[in-house]
């Protein structure tokens, strides 16, 4: 059915949305990290705004998943269609404006980390929570993909060459992605079939909905 509707662009196409996927689930999973421990000591450090803004601007950039699926497989009514508002995709790029004034105020401070004032702390617990949503479904929906703790074991800071930020160290049940994510989408031919199956328009027309459910609040926050 799928292979029909894109027609020549299917094999182009399918390898870089199995990346684009892979991609955005390792950035959420980083989030997830860093989200928690500024959610436990309500406090923020400057290389951890950084490391979110960057993180949701590369989400927002891994976009074209959601394009396809609004352009080729254009399904749901509004406003959960994705042809009126993709929800996840203007959720990435607002919290990448939000964290990115955050950083602002931390220039003006002049200091290596600060104390969250009362409406930071409620963005930080909203973005945390859809973070959250948005790995469990891309787990629930796509094989070899699991949400894994945020241990301080798991993940490690670095400062090597052009490369600045967190980065993850486990080899076992802290990866986000395993060795299934590759070998379920792959075919004899070693070609990535993933775009042929419903897997990934499944994910992202749950994230649609499930991002819908909570816009109010994002509203009011992210005004």
């Amino acid at each position: 059915m799928y292979e029909e509707n894109l027609g020549g662009y299917c094999l182009t196409l399918t390898s870089k949305i199995q990346n684009d996927i892979a991609s955005i689930t390792n950035k959420l999973a980083i989030n997830k990290y860093i989200l928690d421990k500024i959610s436990s000591q309500q406090r923020i450090q400057f290389n951890y705004l950084e490391e979110l803004e960057r993180n949701f601007s590369s989400i927002y950039g891994f976009r074209r998943p959601f394009d396809l699926a609004r352009t080729y497989l254009n399904r749901g009514e509004p406003p959960n269609s994705l042809a009126t508002n993709s929800y996840p995709i203007i959720k990435a790029r607002n919290f990448s404006v939000s964290v990115k004034n955050m950083l602002d105020d931390f220039n003006n401070e002049d200091k290596t980390d600060i104390k969250l004032e009362q409406e930071e702390i409620e963005k930080i617990e909203y973005m945390k929570r859809i973070n959250q949503l948005w790995l469990e479904v891309i787990a629930e929906n796509i094989y070899g993909v699991n949400v894994p703790e945020p241990k301080d074991e798991y993940y490690k800071t670095v400062d090597e060459g052009r490369y600045k930020g967190t980065i993850m160290i486990s080899e076992d049940e802290g990866k986000p992605i395993d060795d299934e994510y590759r070998n379920h989408y792959i075919d004899e031919n070693n070609v990535s079939v993933m775009v042929t199956t419903e897997d990934w328009i499944n994910m992202i027309e749950e994230m649609q909905t499930n991002s819908y459910k909570y816009h109010g609040e994002y509203q009011s926050l992210f005004k």
